[in-house]
């Protein structure tokens, strides 16, 4: 048996689509592709093969206004406990994160100015 969910099929649709042509009309099942014997097997255990009706979802009930606020304090104290479980990175770990950040800046900002300062010479040259 497949491990994975599509069962080896890849991702493309076992169930066929109902085909229109420019007219808005359907398609004679003549002239439809053909299915092979285990995909209509699988439509039949899947229950595919037969119309069904629409699902109804029951409708949402409606909870405008219905949250309890709460007061500034009981506000600060959750953030307070939420920030106890923050792993916040070590002195170390900060200074050589900003190190790093602060050589990539240093470098890309050196090659862009080399980079404009050439394009600009080289442009002077040409109309020169």
């Amino acid at each position: 048996a497949p491990v994975s969910k599509t069962g080896g099929w890849g991702f493309e649709s076992l169930l066929p689509c109902s085909q229109r042509c420019c007219s808005g009309t359907q398609i004679a099942d003549e002239e439809r592709p053909a299915v092979n014997r285990q995909t209509k097997r699988l439509m039949a255990k899947q229950g595919a093969d037969k119309p069904r009706a629409p699902e109804r979802r029951p409708a949402a009930p409606q909870k405008e206004g219905s949250r309890e606020r709460i007061g500034p304090s009981q506000y600060l104290t959750e953030v307070r406990s939420e920030l106890k479980k923050v792993a916040w990175p070590t002195r170390r770990e900060v200074i050589n994160s900003s190190l790093v950040v602060l050589i990539a800046v240093v470098v890309m900002t050196t090659l862009i100015f080399g980079f404009d300062y050439l394009s600009g010479k080289f442009v002077l040259f040409l109309f020169d």
